[in-house]
């Protein structure tokens, strides 16, 4: 979860040292990140522009339990994901 690892881009930067120290290409290795809340577009586009290949975004969100914030939540990032590809 990005909260967990403090500075994502400098946590995002040492996994791609590990990967490389053995022998893999680390452009070729696909990242994921679940991102804690509700997050900004902004939060998620920072994430694209480090490598992360795919958000999972939700967790812990506020609301999470009300139904109707649900459809909303979904339409809000329904037309972030558009803005974000």
């Amino acid at each position: 979860m990005d909260v967990a690892l403090g500075d994502v881009g400098k946590k995002i930067g040492k996994f791609r040292e590990a990967a490389q120290a053995a022998g893999r290409d680390p452009d070729t290795i696909p990242i994921t990140l679940v991102v804690s809340g509700d997050p900004e577009p902004s939060t998620l586009a920072r994430y694209r522009d480090l490598g992360v290949t795919r958000a999972t975004i939700g967790a812990t969100r506020k609301d999470e339990d009300d139904p109707d914030s649900t459809f909303r939540f979904l339409d809000r990032y329904a037309q972030a994901a558009h803005e974000l590809a």
